[in-house]
């Protein structure tokens, strides 16, 4: 099963989440997870997969190509650019490409509740930990 995961940066209970993903495993085999990258819950289930021999696939946020077509620019608080929409056009692509067969939902923020949304708005099965 292609699995694809979301959950916030701040998201950090390591044993919380191996413990979902081997729930989950053993009852739905997963042969490669698809992540974002980022940190919190993405870096802690990448581990997990590692550990597992599982494949991954990462999906980074482009956030500093300010030239993208769709990008909305701002500005970090040491005044570099960025693209505001570089995460939720990453959010999309984990599902266009990604091609995921299921979805697991840990606790987050705005761009957890987007990728949510995007897993309802594709038909893809979830399950969300608490």
């Amino acid at each position: 099963m292609r699995l694809v995961v979301t959950g916030g940066r701040d998201y950090c209970e390591t044993a919380r989440i191996f413990a979902a993903l081997d729930e989950l495993h053993e009852r739905k085999p997963v042969s490669v997870l698809i992540e974002g990258e980022a940190d919190g819950l993405d870096k802690r289930a990448k581990a997990w997969a590692r550990r597992r021999g599982i494949g991954i696939e990462p999906y980074p946020a482009p956030w500093d190509d300010i030239h993208h077509p769709e990008a909305v620019v701002r500005f970090r608080r040491d005044g570099t650019p960025y693209d505001i929409n570089a995460g939720p056009r990453r959010n999309q692509q984990m599902i266009d490409d990604g091609e995921p067969d299921y979805g697991m939902v840990f606790p987050g923020g705005r761009g957890t509740a987007d990728m949510r949304r995007r897993l309802i708005t594709a038909g893809i099965s979830f399950e969300e930990v608490r």
